[in-house]
């Protein structure tokens, strides 16, 4: 579920992202930096005004935290990890002389096909349709809480890898956002996708298609926005959790490729270390 409100937790341990890394050896400390919001601010209804002051305000604050870093020690080498969406780490690494590691958090076809987007309209393979999301607070039906009763649990937040790696856990319906589908590999867990907006539809094609790891909820036929019926969901559910082997024989091998990638020497280093 995307994360919508700040969490504020004082188990700074369990959200410790760095744990793993620094049990390796390395120095390694991180601080937030508050976005200007409040923690009960929803950010998901407020969408345009958090996003209006995440491009317009928050590089202040950005550059404010990297220049006290640097002068608190100066002769720390120092660079730049920012989310490519964003156009202002490009100033901030000119202005204190800094490498700039642009960070894609998509995959790579995602990013091949909005660097191409011209060449893909030109040749008429671009002419798809806005997918328009609901930033309604509520977006349950009226009452679906109370007919789900003690049959399910609705929450605003988890911990997704404690859930996916749950052996209860037998299948995960996810809208294919990029962390997501990295965090079900992880967790050898196939998926039942349900692509929403933005790359998830991308996504979806490289689990169901390329990868074979999982299955769409609607096929290439049906729109989103005609929605899809509960008799159709339960079939399907049904039939991806009784056809077992395949999908868990599949997901395995890209685990093990996900895993192998970050082991010493894997592709990961080896390409930190080419750049």
């Amino acid at each position: 579920m995307k994360l919508s409100k700040s969490q504020n937790s004082n188990n700074t341990k369990e959200l410790d992202i760095f744990s793993k890394a620094r049990e390796s050896g390395l120095d390694i400390s991180y601080t937030t930096i508050n976005d200007g919001f409040p923690i009960e601010f929803d950010r998901v209804l407020h969408l345009e005004e958090y996003w209006d002051s995440l491009l317009e305000h928050f590089p202040a604050r950005v550059d404010e935290f990297v220049g006290s870093i640097i002068e608190s020690n100066p002769s720390m080498v120092h660079f730049l990890v920012v989310d490519t969406i964003f156009h202002w780490p490009a100033a901030i690494a000119s202005k204190y002389k800094l490498v700039n590691v642009s960070f894609w958090t998509e995959p790579a076809l995602v990013f091949s096909l909005a660097y191409h987007t011209e060449a893909l309209r030109e040749n008429g393979h671009f002419p798809c349709k806005d997918i328009v999301s609901s930033i309604d607070a509520e977006v349950l039906p009226t009452g679906f809480k109370d007919k789900v009763g003690d049959k399910g649990l609705i929450i605003p937040w988890c911990n997704q890898i404690k859930v996916l790696s749950n052996p209860a856990v037998g299948r995960f319906l996810t809208h294919c956002g990029w962390n997501s589908i990295l965090e079900s590999i992880w967790c050898s867990t196939p998926m039942i996708c349900y692509p929403i907006t933005y790359d998830q539809p991308t996504n979806k094609k490289l689990v169901v298609d390329d990868w074979k790891i999982g299955i769409g909820l609607f096929d290439g036929s049906t729109s989103i926005n005609s929605g899809i019926q509960r008799d159709e969901v339960a079939k399907k559910i049904k039939t991806f959790m009784s056809t077992l082997e395949g999908y868990e024989q599949e997901t395995k091998k890209v685990q093990a490729i996900l895993q192998s990638a970050i082991e010493i020497d894997g592709s990961s280093e080896r390409n930190l270390i080419n750049l």
